[in-house]
């Protein structure tokens, strides 16, 4: 096991650590916040009697903890491929330092179940990494708000806490009183006694860790651009189309992008599919425009081929607006391609970077989706870097954070609008000697105006650290518990908030329509979640709104459920998300940003489904079963896949004729019918039909579908009534027909009647032949639950 050695400057700042307090370290990328979090672990491991540490990382993992303390010491990293995550508990227990995300934690803290339960005091000391992440509503801030409560109720028994930021930041504010709140605010999260940096050695620190020379290389202004030019004016085509003035923020800028967000949602609140969809095209033609100016024409022509070839393949039911759309682009798209011809043809003929030795790769997030990269790909392109067979990393933002790069010679950052903590860490990666760290930016562009921002919130922040820093313990302390109580404080009303926020209308009375064709699709209690993440569909008529596509393949493993295949909109083709196979039952798992919400008082959208604004129930597996599968615990029934339908011994149930009697005996007719008593008349077409009535569907074939179903929910009523009274199953009869009565209250207000009419002819012959209507007591009651305006007709029948 290598052995671990600090510079003076490292020694410096983990001393309160090793004296048990709880602080957080600053030093800057390079620094080696990574090295002396592993020293300050090896002495706890050391000195504390049944220690045991968790390192919480935002996104990324890092190695450096197994080299130093993998030979006397049980370490593990679990990440969200691993399987061990599904057994955290016993993994803790198992071990003595454990590399995880935040969210695996968080996950096993809400996790009761035995094995996979984890509690703060499990642990002896937290390391977070990226500390500066621990605001607002981050997993970081949510782990550590259990232990400020815990911590204000004066419990003692909780881990010591280590936090590692190469930038805290300024939160946003332009002042240093307020850079200084946010900095003790972020010390109040974390309930750390210091920050600590460098004061005694910062010269040693200057010297192992030199700053890069920053340059930045402008760029002229394109004396002329006909391809913006051309796409300029087809987004003025579209603003006529739409009967608007193009007189909004310039196109081409990030203001504009912001002000055509607010317009698609304006036109889904409104159910104004024009003014929706022109302004998602609008917003593609932006984004092209931002690329054109970054990197080459072809890349902007590339990304509207992209979204117009994968709209074209998915979309049908096309209206007036979507041809107008794509025969916009389609009958210009030979223009934008001539434009940009001459400069791809310089590319491809270029021969420079080659005969430079570029050896080049590209690094992205990792996720699911599929320009991005699994957290193995990411290591290994790493490794080829390091390890020289690489010379150029193309990157996103990912490599400015978590990620073990080497140190490099040159970093050029270009079309990217982010904050100083982000500036910092991207800089802190040119860390070879006589680096340079450059930006690439129009003159006098937004960039260019940025990067000089980031340069003075930097020192911004320099100033409200070192305020902290002088500010007498007392007066610290004073703070940060003021600080905590606030948050304390805050947080149980925003939880007294979203409480309020769900119970703001019943489920029943929000309808889910298709945020593109405005098609209503769903119910909200149709709506359950399953391990408070997936969001399902549990109505079994969902199924007729929705095609499938093409199989999601997933990095990743899980439990209980894999992946099915993607689902759309039946009639326009609109992605809403995926099947999902949990425990052997397929659901659809719906995206909730694809939907529009229509509630008593309008129409809205919800990116998330924690902002919807009704109650959503948890999913129960065992109930959903029996009621999809009625005869599922019978010892002869046979569940056949992809028929929807349930086989036995004796009896056949097929789609849509649920019950046929056979050979079995009374308790099982009983039983059929109990079943049907159970799931009512098929209460979902009567919501189907509510939704009718609001006027929420919107064409005649919705119509059809639901009378379909009714028909079938009659054959239902039918066949089990008809198997109850031929066994003579009188007093069973009488209270189907009682919960028939107090079912067919609603039908009679919601449902086309001349289905149900037939059927309760049928149903009184039937019971009259073998003389259960003799009873006066039975009908009476039945009749009493109908309005008096239709008992009438019940009496005439």
């Amino acid at each position: 096991m290598e052995e671990i050695r600090l510079y003076r400057y490292q020694e410096e700042v983990v001393r309160p650590a090793l004296e048990g307090k709880n602080i957080i370290i600053w030093l800057p990328t390079g620094g080696g916040k990574t090295r002396a979090a592993v020293y300050v672990t090896k002495r706890h491991l050391e000195t504390k009697p049944g220690a045991k540490v968790a390192v919480l990382v935002n996104k990324h993992y890092t190695k450096e903890f197994s080299p130093f303390l993998g030979r006397d010491y049980r370490v593990v990293s679990i990440s969200g491929d691993s399987s061990q995550k599904d057994f955290f508990g016993s993994v803790v227990q198992d071990n003595d330092v454990v590399i995880c995300t935040a969210q695996i934690l968080e996950n096993a803290m809400e996790n009761k179940e035995e094995g996979k339960h984890v509690k703060l005091t499990d642990f002896t000391l937290l390391i977070f990494d990226e500390c500066h992440h621990t605001h607002k509503e981050s997993v970081y801030n949510k782990i550590m708000g259990h232990y400020v409560e815990r911590r204000l109720a004066r419990d003692r028994d909780l881990p010591q806490v280590l936090g590692l930021t190469a930038s805290p930041g300024t939160g946003g504010a332009k002042t240093l009183e307020k850079a200084k709140e946010h900095v003790l605010q972020i010390c109040a999260n974390l309930d750390a006694s210091a920050i600590t940096s460098s004061r005694e050695h910062a010269e040693e620190l200057r010297q192992k860790v030199p700053r890069p020379r920053k340059e930045y290389d402008i760029v002229e202004q394109r004396v002329e651009d006909p391809f913006g030019d051309h796409l300029k004016w087809m987004m003025k085509r579209i603003h006529a189309f739409m009967d608007m003035e193009d007189n909004c923020k310039p196109f081409g800028t990030q203001e504009y992008e912001a002000e055509v967000v607010l317009l698609e949602k304006r036109g889904v609140m409104e159910t104004n599919r024009l003014l929706a969809q022109c302004a998602l095209h609008l917003r593609k033609y932006n984004d092209a425009l931002l690329v054109n100016d970054t990197v080459r024409m072809v890349d902007a022509l590339r990304l509207l081929d992209n979204f117009y070839s994968n709209h074209r393949e998915s979309r049908t039911g096309l209206d007036g607006t979507d041809v107008f759309l794509f025969g916009l682009f389609e009958g210009e798209r030979d223009r934008l391609s001539f434009i940009t011809h001459y400069l791809y043809d310089w590319v491809l003929a270029s021969r420079v970077l080659q005969k430079a030795g570029v050896k080049a790769a590209i690094l992205t997030g990792a996720g699911n989706q599929a320009n991005h990269m699994t957290q193995n790909d990411q290591k290994r392109t790493i490794q080829r870097f390091r390890e020289g067979v690489l010379n150029l990393l193309v990157s996103t933002s990912v490599a400015e954070e978590g990620l073990d790069i080497p140190e490099c010679n040159l970093v050029v950052r270009y079309g990217l609008l982010t904050n100083e903590i982000a500036m910092q860490q991207a800089s802190g990666r040119a860390r070879a000697e006589n680096s340079v760290y450059s930006v690439v930016a129009l003159k006098d562009g937004r960039e260019q105006r940025r990067e000089k921002t980031n340069e003075y919130l930097e020192e911004l922040t320099r100033q409200a650290v070192s305020e902290v820093q002088r500010m007498a313990p007392r007066d610290f302390q004073l703070k940060i518990r003021e600080l905590q109580r606030d948050a304390l404080v805050t947080r149980r009303l925003a939880e007294l908030r979203l409480q309020d926020r769900r119970r703001r209308y019943p489920s029943a009375s929000v309808t889910l329509s298709c945020r593109t064709c405005n098609i209503a699709v769903a119910c909200g209690s149709d709506i359950q979640v399953i391990e408070n993440t997936h969001y399902v569909n549990i109505n079994p008529n969902f199924k007729m709104y929705y095609r499938t596509g093409g199989q999601v393949q997933l990095t990743k493993t899980f439990e209980d459920w894999t992946p099915g295949r993607k689902i759309s909109c039946a009639d326009c083709g609109k992605e809403w998300g995926m099947e999902m196979i949990y425990k052997n039952v397929t659901l659809p798992n719906l995206a909730i940003k694809s939907f529009a919400l229509a509630t008593p008082d309008g129409r809205e959208p919800v990116k998330k489904w924690k902002d919807v604004q009704f109650a959503i129930e948890e999913f129960d597996y065992s109930e959903y079963c029996l009621k999809k599968f009625p005869d599922l615990l019978h010892r002869k029934a046979v569940y056949i896949p992809g028929q929807e339908c349930i086989r036995t011994s004796s009896y056949h149930h097929e789609p849509g004729v649920n019950f046929r009697k056979g050979t079995d005996d009374l308790c099982m007719e009983s039983r059929q019918a109990a079943c049907v008593k159970q799931r009512g008349l098929n209460s979902e077409v009567i919501r189907e039909e509510e939704m009718m009535r609001g006027g929420s569907f919107q064409r005649a074939g919705m119509m059809g579908r639901a009378r379909r179903q009714t028909s079938c929910s009659v054959s239902v009523l039918r066949s089990a009534m008809n198997a109850v009274c031929r066994s003579g199953g009188r007093d069973f009869a009488k209270q189907m027909f009682l919960e028939l009565g107090a079912n067919m209250h609603a039908l009679f207000t919601h449902v086309h009647t001349t289905c149900f009419r037939e059927v309760f002819q049928v149903q009184m012959a039937s019971v009259r032949h073998h003389g259960v209507l003799s009873n006066p007591s039975i009908f009476v009651p039945l009749l009493l639950r109908f309005p008096c305006r239709q008992r009438q007709s019940v009496r005439h029948w």
